[in-house]
């Protein structure tokens, strides 16, 4: 599969045919932007990310119905959001088992990405929105990967200057549940020009930041290939894994950190 990007017009094209995606906008992201002051002075109906859900060659359709999976790119240009990098709006997976989320397995086809997880107490139960036991800034660059553990909401933010293009593969049957994050005005922190990260006051008695890099991650073993499309579509048990609840409590973030906050 040839995947072509056109910085022009942020244009996504899979073996010459334009894709169409799915465009968050400045309004989707209201509940979630940390400086009010900019929204209210902006374009309302800016993009700021574009999303293709299902991009795969027709032939290899059906391989992935089998395995029950979706292969999705996400192009998140370089913007600023007043004081604030821009990012996605932030979502939890829904279960796979009895208090078991989907994990979501994630590459930087281009750019740099810095991906914030937090886990809840509870899990993600709405009475326990505020209080969150783990938060962690996972750093990836060009060609790495990494996967969102089960349990784990998520937010993507571009601190670069350049366009961020993400391939990811999750379950076809996982559902993205955005309210927590639009209930709690953002995710635990929010990460600001400079590299400055702020806690989002409405949590409780939030745990420090952690960092990890990409490559220090723990993630299933996956065969050479040169990238995660190809690894699928050469050998597709490797990802059955993203649909195993029983793969759910193995410890996949590496314990080698560095303090940020």
């Amino acid at each position: 599969m040839e995947l072509y990007y056109d910085p022009s017009n942020h244009s996504l094209y899979i073996n010459g045919l334009e894709l169409i995606p799915e465009i968050r906008r400045l309004n989707d992201l209201f509940d979630v932007i940390y400086d009010k002051e900019f929204y209210m002075r902006a374009n309302k109906e800016m993009p700021l990310y574009y999303m293709y859900r299902g991009v795969v060659r027709d032939g290899d359709r059906g391989l992935c119905k089998s395995y029950g999976l979706r292969f999705d790119v996400t192009i998140i240009p370089p913007f600023m959001l007043g004081e604030e990098y821009v990012k996605t709006l932030g979502h939890c997976h829904s279960e796979v088992g009895k208090g078991i989320t989907y994990p979501e397995l994630y590459e930087v086809l281009q750019g740099r990405a810095d991906f914030l997880l937090q886990r809840w107490v509870g899990d993600q139960s709405p009475s326990d929105l505020a209080k969150i036991k783990d938060v962690i800034l996972l750093r990836a660059s060009e060609g790495e990967r990494i996967l969102i553990p089960p349990n784990y909401g998520h937010i993507t933010i571009n601190p670069s200057g350049a366009a961020l293009i993400l391939a990811n593969w999750v379950s076809s049957t996982s559902k993205s549940l955005y309210e927590p994050y639009k209930r709690m005005g953002g995710g635990a922190y929010f990460e600001l020009a400079g590299g400055r990260f702020i806690p989002n006051a409405r949590y409780e008695c939030l745990p420090p930041l952690r960092l990890v890099r990409a490559y220090e991650a723990q993630i299933p073993q996956l065969p050479e290939a040169r990238n995660i499309y190809e690894a699928f579509i050469r050998h597709p048990e490797c990802l059955k894994f993203l649909n195993d609840p029983k793969f759910m409590e193995t410890s996949l973030i590496s314990r080698k950190e560095e303090g940020i906050i």
